[in-house]
């Protein structure tokens, strides 16, 4: 017999646009649903497909476009900057401005695992536990929209500023394996954060560079001594030139030297 799909695994569907869906002022129609109002980030121009997809209750629109003359609308600027991923803020750059993550996770912490405790106690195929779900996937949406609209606004916000962007190329598969900060790598998640940044620096006509992170906090960045540090020293020393500076700070000033390095 055919194996057909349940109804929580079917989460997206594609439509050619003009056939079967039509942007009407501020709705979309799409065939056999009907119009739907929307909430835009851009003007939508010259559209080709629409995918329409599922997350948790709520109902996204993905809009592919024909963009023509599109270097015309890049700005060049010879600005560079170098970024640090940590633990305590989110990136510190070499030019000392701070990012930090809002910490989605552990904003709504209580009501995540309260969700998730009443989920786990339902009896299994019952209509408690199919209700339990539903409000288990719209908390994880909610917090995974609002960490992923996040890493959007400030990887434009970069990517608008300047022009190459030198970036710690941090392996986060390689820190997952210590579970203590299992839940705090997945709250800042570097990786969707560079993702994001890669992908709109190449559409913007930018360069970023990864820098392998390795010995960037201990190497001064004035005269290039090497000083081994402990994770508890925040202040970089150098003893050898007497220079100060942030620790991370310090580590971010190195990633943009090494990134413009590799680029000459």
């Amino acid at each position: 017999f055919p194996r057909f799909k349940p109804e929580h695994r079917f989460n997206t569907i594609e439509y050619t646009y003009g056939d079967g869906c039509k942007i009407r002022g501020d709705k979309v129609y799409f065939q056999n649903i009907g119009e739907i109002k929307g909430f835009w980030d851009k003007e939508v121009i010259n559209p080709t497909r629409i995918y329409l997809t599922r997350h948790g209750e709520q109902y996204h629109a993905s809009f592919w476009t024909k963009i023509e003359n599109q270097w015309d609308l890049i700005q060049k600027r010879k600005t560079s900057i170098g970024l640090d991923f940590g633990f305590k803020n989110f990136i510190v750059a070499s030019d000392g401005e701070i990012f930090d993550s809002p910490k989605f996770l552990k904003q709504d912490g209580k009501e995540r695992k309260r969700v998730h405790r009443k989920l786990s106690v339902s009896p299994k195929n019952s209509k408690a536990r199919e209700k339990r779900k539903k409000i288990v996937r719209k908390v994880e949406t909610r917090i995974a929209n609002r960490r992923k609209n996040f890493n959007h606004q400030l990887s434009r916000k970069l990517v608008n500023k300047y022009d190459i962007i030198c970036l710690e190329d941090i392996k986060t598969s390689s820190l997952l394996s210590f579970s203590p900060i299992n839940e705090r790598l997945n709250d800042l998640a570097f990786g969707q954060f560079k993702q994001f940044l890669i992908y709109k620096a190449e559409r913007a006509g930018k360069t970023v560079v990864l820098v392998n992170p390795a010995y960037t906090s201990q190497i001064c960045n004035k005269c290039g001594d090497v000083e081994a540090k402990t994770l508890a020293e925040r202040t970089h020393h150098c003893k050898k030139c007497g220079h100060q500076d942030d620790r991370d700070v310090n580590a971010a000033k190195n990633i943009l030297g090494l990134g413009l390095q590799s680029l000459l």
